[in-house]
């Protein structure tokens, strides 16, 4: 977060590799299952009022997010953020952004995603500052139909760099998650007049194994992450029960979007994939 989200006084086996597009500033990306395509990914260089770049962008899909969650057997989506480096500094691993318990005077959860999903319980600690901004009920927006992302960093001295990586997940609700394809990866540099640049946005970043163990070493629930995004390829076992109740919601949650082959393909798609065990 590094004093910067939103100014706020920011599938496993069943994905296909995504396509780029990073001209004039942006990423996008399909979030696909069988190749059929499910949501995309935008994310935009834009300048926020303070004159400060950041990105701001969306996963969006055709349906409500709560129907594609249910789909998918997941119980919500957000993003994770790890901040990569900050130059100059020390070398080594950085830290997610945000950290438990927040940076500088804004409170963030104890989950290692980007967007807070609980609040406070009783007073805050000395010199913090709640914002109902930064929570994920927020940020889901469009008639319940797009995620936001939103980050514009400042607060930094004068020519530092920090580099970003950031990625769609899929939280199952039991401390498990899936990483949604490749993320995207990012700087902001902090210029001489003090505001915020933008440079080197671009798709194909990798969730690395350090990401894995900082989420599941540092956070409370000892989160684990299901399969290795797009590089996974073995279906689990799933019973035909389970099958056929994946299908027919799927069939009732899509079908009113895409008709014919289409949604026998989503059906068919969706059928495949079984959350993992509680």
């Amino acid at each position: 977060m590094l004093l910067h989200r939103r100014n706020a006084a920011a599938i496993g086996f069943w994905l296909s590799v995504i396509a780029l597009n990073s001209a004039q500033g942006q990423v996008t990306f399909d979030i696909k299952c069988t190749d059929v395509i499910f949501g995309t990914v935008t994310i935009d260089r834009t300048t926020n009022q303070g004159g400060n770049e950041g990105l701001l962008g969306q996963f969006a899909t055709s349906t409500k997010l709560s129907d594609f969650e249910k789909c998918m057997g997941q119980e919500h989506l957000n993003w994770f953020q790890k901040v990569t480096s900050i130059t100059p500094g020390p070398p080594g691993p950085r830290f997610v952004d945000p950290p438990s318990g927040g940076l500088g005077p804004i409170w963030n959860d104890d989950r290692p995603w980007y967007w807070d999903e609980t609040r406070p319980i009783g007073p805050l600690p000395a010199g913090k500052t709640f914002s109902e901004a930064l929570q994920l009920n927020a940020n889901i927006v469009t008639d319940s139909t797009e995620l936001l992302f939103e980050d514009y960093p400042h607060g930094q001295n004068v020519g530092t760099v920090i580099s970003f990586a950031t990625f769609l997940i899929s939280d199952f609700g039991n401390h498990t998650y899936r990483v949604l394809g490749s993320g995207f990866s990012w700087d902001a540099t902090i210029m001489a007049n003090g505001r915020t640049s933008v440079t080197g946005l671009q798709g194909g970043a990798a969730f690395t194994d350090e990401y894995e163990r900082e989420i599941r070493n540092e956070y409370p629930n000892n989160y684990s992450r299901v399969g290795s995004g797009i590089t996974t390829t073995v279906l689990p076992e799933i019973t035909s029960f389970r099958a056929l109740s994946l299908g027919l919601v799927c069939l009732m949650v899509f079908s009113r979007v895409w008709q014919g082959n289409l949604a026998r393909q989503r059906t068919a798609a969706c059928a495949a994939y079984d959350a993992p065990p509680t």
